[in-house]
């Protein structure tokens, strides 16, 4: 998974649609969340044909407020941080074992790191590479989707990777994928 190619890219290749219906979603399902309206107007003001990253970024912060803050522990999957971090120190500040995404942000370019219990696994300057990184780890090292966490990661996996497994969809996500599924 270290090297990825085409074939590995090709299972975000539906993410610019579901890109497209998170944010028409969070528009529609959250008018007056506030974590969702600055997020929406950040989507709106990033240019997405000159940032990809930036804008996947916005939309998996979207996507873990709707579908997991409602939990009010903000179980997300993504936390971003000015570049200038101490990243060491920084991990030993969270309280996070499973896999997750640090995404480190500069003027001029975006940098994602893949952590795994508190360490840095891999890091890269593209954000589907790091979206592709975060499930190889889960894969990897055999860790199961903590409950949080799983509604998002099995959206993912789903719907934008086209991997169907055994595990059931939750509640929320089928709900939002309907609704989704309605937007172009």
């Amino acid at each position: 998974l270290l090297k990825l190619d085409g074939r590995l890219h090709s299972l975000f290749e539906n993410w610019e649609l579901w890109r497209n219906r998170i944010t028409q979603y969070a528009r529609v399902e959250s008018t007056n969340r506030i974590t969702v309206i600055a997020l929406l107007a950040e989507y709106d003001s990033a240019d997405s044909s000159n940032d990809e990253d930036k804008v996947g970024v916005i939309c998996l912060k979207l996507l873990c407020e709707l579908l997991i803050a409602r939990r009010r522990e903000m179980a997300t999957i993504i936390h971003s941080f000015p570049d200038t971090i101490n990243i060491e120190q920084q991990l030993l500040s969270m309280n996070k074992n499973v896999p997750f995404l640090l995404h480190l942000e500069s003027a001029e370019k975006n940098n994602f790191v893949v952590v795994v219990e508190r360490e840095v696994f891999i890091t890269t300057d593209n954000f589907i590479n790091a979206m592709l990184y975060l499930f190889g780890a889960y894969y990897s090292f055999n860790i199961a989707y903590t409950q949080l966490a799983h509604p998002v990661l099995i959206f993912l996996q789903r719907y934008v990777m086209g991997i169907e497994d055994t595990q059931s969809i939750p509640k929320c996500v089928r709900e939002a994928v309907t609704v989704m599924k309605r937007f172009t």
